[in-house]
């Protein structure tokens, strides 16, 4: 367990190259975000890992490459078993996700719960060519402050905009968020 008692984020993971694996890691910070991991190149592996009750946004992955104008796949990104709940502050004015996740390689989440956000519960930016989320709950997240473009349980965006990003939901529970339990946006198939 990690309870930062100051810095922000907790955990900051920059610039590196290589497969990254977290496995049964807790982490709070009441002073900021909690694991941000960015300029990755390699795939990422989460593997129960709990984020709860940060300031800010509790995972935050960003392991996208643009190479001469186009994004070029560098890892898949797989988060299982995890936890990420009551990130950002109700009333504070700000908007946070739970999970955040930036990629050019696919996308896999299986029994994964991001709930109870202050903003969403989880946000992807599709660079690549899949999203695949399994066995999990996006449940209860609200905007705050009330504002349109948040408070949803799984908010996702293309690059380009409406790219052929295959997006796959399989029993996954969408209830109680203040937006739409989840805004799904892609030129591929969505099942």
């Amino acid at each position: 367990t990690i309870t930062a008692i100051s810095g922000d984020p907790a955990i900051k993971i920059h610039n590196t190259t290589g497969t990254i694996k977290l496995v049964d890691l807790s982490v709070k910070n009441t002073l900021g975000a909690g694991i941000d991991i960015s300029s990755h190149k390699g795939p990422v592996i989460i593997t129960n890992v709990v984020a709860n009750d940060n300031l800010k946004d509790g995972l935050r992955i960003d392991n996208s490459q643009n190479v001469g104008g186009k994004y070029v796949n560098m890892g898949n990104v797989t988060v299982t078993n995890s936890a990420f709940l009551r990130n950002g502050v109700a009333g504070a004015g700000d908007n946070y996700s739970g999970l955040t996740i930036v990629s050019s390689g696919s996308i896999l989440l299986n029994g994964v719960t991001a709930s109870a956000n202050a903003g969403d519960g989880a946000d992807f930016i599709l660079y690549g060519p899949s999203l695949l989320v399994r066995n999990s709950v996006f449940s209860g997240n609200i905007d705050n402050p009330d504002l349109s473009a948040w408070g949803f349980g799984i908010y996702t965006y293309t690059y380009p905009l409406n790219a052929p990003a295959a997006i796959t939901l399989d029993n996954v529970i969408l209830n109680g968020n203040d937006a739409d339990g989840a805004y799904l946006v892609t030129g591929g198939n969505i099942m």
